[in-house]
Parts: C-alpha cells; structure tokens; sequence
C-alpha cells in the first residue's frame, strides 16, 4: 500500500469516525425530543385544550345562546376591559376573537389562530368536552387554521368569480342589442338559442371562424360565462399588478425602496 493511499484511508476512517460521533448526537437529541414530546409537550398541548375548551363553553352560554341583551353586554365588556388592558380592538373583530384575546393576553395572530380552532369546533357542532379530541383528529391546532383559512380564501374566490359571471351576463345582454358582428349562420342546422362559435385569430386583428357548436346546454353556457369571468379576473388582476409598479415608480426616490419591496412581497 502507497502511502498515498494510506493518508487517504486514514483521512476515510476520520470522516467516518466524525459522521458517527454526529449521529451518535442526533440520535440522543433525538430521544430527548421523543421524551419531550411525550411529555412536557403533550402536558401542554392538553393544558391549553383544556383552556380552549373552556372558551367555547362560555362563548356557547354567554354568546350564542345567550338573549341579544347578554351578547351586547358581553361584547362591550370585553372590549372595554381589552383597550383598559392596552390591547388595540378594531370594530371587525369578532366575540369569539375578542374572548379569546382576553382569555389568553396574546399577540393578535395567537388569538386569530385559537379563534379559527374555536370557529371551527362551532360549526362542526363540538361542544367542550369533545375538543380535545377533535383537535387532535384534525392533526393539530395549525393545521385547523390552515383548512380553515383554505376555506375562506375558497370561498372569497367563489364569489369573486360569481360577481364577474352576473357581469359577463349583462355583457351578453348588452352585446344582443348591439352585437359585436354578424356572420352567416350554417344551412340547414337549428342553432338553438345559444350557440357557441370557435375563431382563430389571424394575428392581423381578425378572427376567423372555424366551427359551430350549436344548441348549447344552460349547463355548457354557465361554464362558459364563469370561463370568460376566471379570465376577466385574471387580467383584472394583471393590470391591478401593472398600475401598482407604475405608482412605485413615479413615488419619490426616498420610498421607492420600500414601496418596491412591498410589490415584491405582493
């Protein structure tokens, strides 16, 4: 054996005796991590269930089947206590968010995560005693507010698009009056009261017209309107996009940096 190469098995046998000396201390990390989610971990994990739960049940008493007289009372109680306590309430805040903020003196993003569990647990008709479970079957208490805010977002985007579809349906009521154009409608074939024409555009600023799809379903013509209003959004969103670059561009240079940070962030 050279002693090239016996530099270079020693130099092995060292990188292996170090790789192991760090795994050796990440496996023992690791069952410190084992024991302590096992323990202090899950300890506290099941004291704030605990604590949440308690919240639902006075928000379910005090709030929900409570007359109009308690809710009001309560809610300016709250209120009142959190701006004697410093902490800033805006009018859109929700009971259930201004109880749990009370309850917890937390920064505002913890009381909106426990409140988006809480919400939750409401509208899956999960009284108290059941939260813990519940909390646990959903796979945490972020991962409640991650659906939770899923849904929202889904759901704001559903009706996004349901505005611009009622939009798209005056523009074709509109367009009947006055068409867009005229063409020649095949021979002989009952085109139903809608119908659907395929162009291809000739990149001269004209189109085409290739085929007809005739009789069109009251089905096939609501994907089409909420096809046409996905992309009127989209190109809505595009220029939206545009005006604000142009904006941070013609603010003074001394906010441009963070003006064009937030563009970026956007």
């Amino acid at each position: 054996m050279t002693k090239k190469m016996t530099v270079a098995a020693a130099q092995k046998r060292a990188f292996n005796a170090a790789m192991n000396n760090i795994v050796f201390k990440l496996d023992g990390l690791s069952s410190k991590c084992a024991e302590w989610e096992g323990g202090v971990f899950k300890t506290a994990n099941e004291a704030l269930y605990g604590l949440l739960a308690e919240c639902k049940d006075i928000y379910d008493v005090q709030f929900l089947n409570a007359s109009d007289e308690v809710k009001v009372a309560l809610r300016k109680e709250l209120i009142k206590r959190l701006i004697a306590a410093g902490l800033r309430v805006v009018k859109s805040t929700t009971t259930l968010q201004l109880l749990v903020r009370y309850t917890f003196k937390s920064d505002r993003r913890r009381a909106h995560v426990y409140a988006y569990v809480l919400r939750a647990a409401v509208s899956d008709n999960i009284a108290g005693d059941q939260l813990a479970d519940y909390i646990r079957a959903a796979g945490g208490i972020e991962e409640i507010r991650r659906k939770q805010v899923l849904s929202e977002q889904a759901l704001k985007k559903r009706a996004e698009v349901a505005a611009a579809v009622g939009g798209v349906m005056a523009e074709i009521e509109r367009n009947a009056a006055r068409p867009l154009g005229v063409i020649a409608a095949p021979v002989g074939e009952d085109l139903g009261k809608f119908c659907v024409v395929l162009g291809m555009p000739n990149g001269d600023g004209t189109i085409s017209l290739v085929s007809v799809l005739s009789d069109v379903s009251d089905a096939m013509l609501r994907q089409f309107n909420e096809k046409v209003a996905k992309v009127r959004i989209a190109q809505n969103a595009e220029k939206t996009q545009v005006r604000k670059e142009v904006g941070v561009m013609q603010e003074p240079a001394a906010d441009n940096c963070v003006a064009e940070e937030e563009l970026l962030a956007a």
